[in-house]
């Protein structure tokens, strides 16, 4: 079981951490706390291919970066 570990910085009160397909599609939501500095995802929930994970905070989004899955 491959694991994603997606590293968090400057978590605000109500932050989630989105994760998108390319055609805008939220895939998984996962709800982060303050103190939290990372949170983990699991590849085989996703498959293969090309997608977004964004930090949002406060309803504003404050970090997107791109991950790429191939096992």
């Amino acid at each position: 079981m491959r694991k994603l570990l997606l590293l968090l910085f400057g978590v605000f009160m109500f932050s989630t951490n989105c994760i998108y397909d390319l055609q805008g599609k939220m895939l998984k939501q996962i709800p982060v706390t303050s103190g939290m500095t990372s949170v983990t995802a699991y590849s085989q929930e996703l498959g293969n291919g090309i997608f977004l994970c964004s930090l949002n905070a406060n309803g504003k989004e404050i970090e997107t970066k791109r991950i790429v899955i191939s096992k």
